[in-house]
């Protein structure tokens, strides 16, 4: 996984009706690879499953279906890349997109259809955070985080908590979330 929060703003389309708020692109942007080290199609295996029928609580008649989703193996398991980045991002963003992370890494956000047959859980392996101050930063104005499976450094850990922390001083958290007694 790699992360990289940009302070710079991409251009933005304006807007052509006048009736319309002129429309804006997003400050999140997302992008992944297609998952590597699978077990090619011929040998991956064929998984045949049943339908629950939800009123009776067995097979549904005529419900057998076949998959072959993507595997990995013990010794070179399936891998997947996503970077994303914020344009222009508040502390409480970066907060937020840590926690999106931080689910992410130790399986608590699935991804896909099949998760209740135990796919689509992701185990974090590495993630690079960057955090620059502004377009065309000189290496001294971006700070980089490497994270992996081993413990962080007292530093990294306190600057990133302090971004997770943020995210419960905004005002749309719920207070409950923020320790307040309302």
């Amino acid at each position: 996984v790699e992360v990289e929060f940009l302070k710079n703003k991409p251009a933005r389309p304006a807007g052509s009706a006048k009736n319309k708020p002129p429309q804006q692109a997003g400050r999140f942007y997302v992008s992944e690879k297609l998952l590597e080290n699978t077990i090619p199609p011929p040998d991956a295996p064929v998984q045949s499953r049943i339908r629950i029928d939800p009123f009776t609580g067995g097979a549904a008649a005529t419900a057998l279906f076949s998959e072959q989703p993507a595997w990995g193996t013990t010794v070179h398991p399936a891998t997947w890349k996503l970077s994303c980045f914020i344009a222009e991002p508040k502390e409480s963003e970066i907060g937020l997109l840590l926690h999106l992370l931080k689910d992410l890494w130790v399986g608590d956000l699935t991804l896909g259809g099949s998760a209740s047959v135990g796919r689509g859980v992701l185990e974090g392996q590495k993630a690079t955070l960057e955090y620059k101050l502004g377009a065309g930063v000189e290496t001294s104005q971006k700070k980089v985080w490497e994270l992996g499976r081993g413990q962080l450094a007292k530093e990294t850990a306190d600057k990133l908590n302090e971004f997770a922390a943020s995210l419960l001083a905004e005002s749309w958290v719920d207070p409950k979330y923020r320790g307040d007694k309302a």
